[in-house]
């Protein structure tokens, strides 16, 4: 063990304390899928249990957390000063001012019934219709994207863009059935046709980030159109399903060659991968597994030990960035690429400093976590003001979504909800996801509303 100290376990117990906040907070209807509690829990798990693990169990994570554990806890001490900073823009007015201001899309998220079910059909048909060209030519398996640079042109990733219509129309089938249209045939095909097949997706794009509107969009339609009770039994399942079967299944997958698995047909390569991943997961027996698999979470859970090392190589190994990593990454990333072929190429240049931890030895492809980056890029400043940032945003979007209780919204809703969980994900990597995946829904929605009539006589 790296060793018990007082000062660690008291900062230990004031994240606990803080993040506990949300939930002893008096309210009058508490949503439980409100933003700030799903983001406090995993805050605590990233920055509090795992360095209760250090402390208690073993420090087998040499390589993945600062040479002295001073740093750690000084960077327990700045997560918790920017965690107080979320919350006091979550819980401030600003945010309700802020929607009040912000036009109101009632209009737009009220859609008729009709045109919501063909909604449906049409996004997820089509999203499957660019996966099948991507399998085609064999640009299915994403889970090392860097062998697809050079690989892929620039019309490759516009149909990669678009493939993302397969899992948002599941996730609008899921609230549509949840919202009580449940008829036999649409029944069995949301449920034995749609979501094995996102589940398969999921595993190959080598993301357990993929799995979260999967999982997150049954729960959250059931608990908004169905019952109001808090799901506890669905959630334990659910993180249980994502703690010991996706993320050490992904991090199997993810150890197979993604070259390799491109060159194969599709089903071929489906089973080989699933194959060595059974066989490197399950070989050793359940116990083994289980054991495995708590040490794969543990590692992935490392948020306090990479921000110790940020603080710990701040600046003489890592310089401060002033917003590069946000900005200048963002920037690249929202430029289409048949415009700019090269983009990925010049995001690796402004992103490597918010993925890799380069001088640690051993160490490939961690992120740094968002608080993490924002002290890279502004020092405690960036920590205190980019964490307010986030509560503002966190709140702003749960007020603008939750005023219209429709289907449209609540989709919107659980893409934003699920994005907010990645808080390990790099910050122009995640604005970007959130502009792209909200921009093509509200493309569809407008078109929804253009043009109703004639996509209901296509379709009927």
């Amino acid at each position: 063990m790296i060793g018990e100290t007082l000062p660690g376990y008291i900062l230990v117990g004031c994240l606990g304390l803080l993040c506990m906040y949300p939930f002893v907070r008096r309210a009058v209807d508490r949503d439980i899928f409100e933003p700030i509690y799903a983001v406090s829990a995993m805050y605590f798990l990233y920055f509090g249990f795992f360095t209760l693990h250090l402390m208690r169990v073993d420090d087998n994570y040499q390589r993945l957390i600062p040479s002295s554990f001073e740093t750690l806890e000084l960077a327990l001490f700045y997560t918790i000063l920017g965690l107080f900073s979320l919350q006091i823009a979550y819980y401030s007015s600003i945010p309700e001012s802020l929607s009040r201001i912000l036009p109101s899309a009632s209009s737009l998220l009220n859609v008729d019934d009709q045109v919501v079910s063909r909604l449906v059909y049409w996004t997820y048909s089509l999203g499957n219709a660019m996966r099948l060209f991507l399998v085609y030519q064999g640009w299915h398996v994403k889970f090392d994207a860097r062998t697809l640079v050079g690989v892929v042109p620039a019309y490759g990733y516009i149909i990669d863009y678009l493939s993302v219509l397969a899992p948002l129309g599941f996730m609008l089938g899921c609230v549509y059935w949840m919202a009580g249209h449940d008829k036999p045939f649409f029944t069995f095909l949301l449920w034995f046709v749609m979501f094995p097949v996102e589940i398969i997706f999921a595993f190959l794009s080598g993301s357990k980030g993929a799995f979260i509107p999967v999982v997150a969009a049954p729960l959250l339609g059931r608990f908004y159109f169905r019952t109001r009770r808090v799901p506890y039994l669905s959630l334990l399942i659910a993180l249980l399903f994502m703690a010991f079967i996706v993320t050490p299944s992904v991090t199997a997958i993810r150890a197979n060659d993604a070259v390799q698995l491109r060159s194969m047909p599709f089903f071929e390569g489906l089973q080989f991968a699933a194959v060595n991943a059974a066989s490197t997961t399950l070989g050793d027996g359940p116990a083994v597994y289980v054991g495995n698999a708590y040490e794969t979470v543990i590692e992935r859970l490392n948020g306090s030990g990479v921000f110790g090392i940020v603080i710990e190589s701040t600046p003489d190994y890592l310089p401060y960035q002033y917003g590069r990593t946000f900005i200048g990454g963002l920037a690249v990333l929202l430029v289409p690429t048949f415009v700019w072929p090269e983009k990925y190429a010049a995001y690796q240049e402004v992103a490597d400093w918010a993925y890799l931890v380069f001088h640690k030895e051993g160490i490939g492809g961690i992120a740094i976590t968002q608080v993490g980056e924002f002290y890279l890029n502004f020092h405690l400043a960036g920590v205190v003001l980019g964490m307010f940032f986030l509560g503002l945003l966190y709140k702003t979007s749960y007020l603008l979504l939750s005023r219209n209780r429709t289907a449209i919204a609540l989709w919107i809703y659980i893409v934003m909800w699920s994005m907010f969980l990645l808080i390990e994900y790099p910050l122009a990597a995640w604005f970007s996801n959130i502009i792209k995946q909200v921009g093509i829904m509200l493309v569809i929605l407008f078109a929804s509303k253009i043009f109703p009539r004639k996509t209901m006589r296509l379709t009927e």
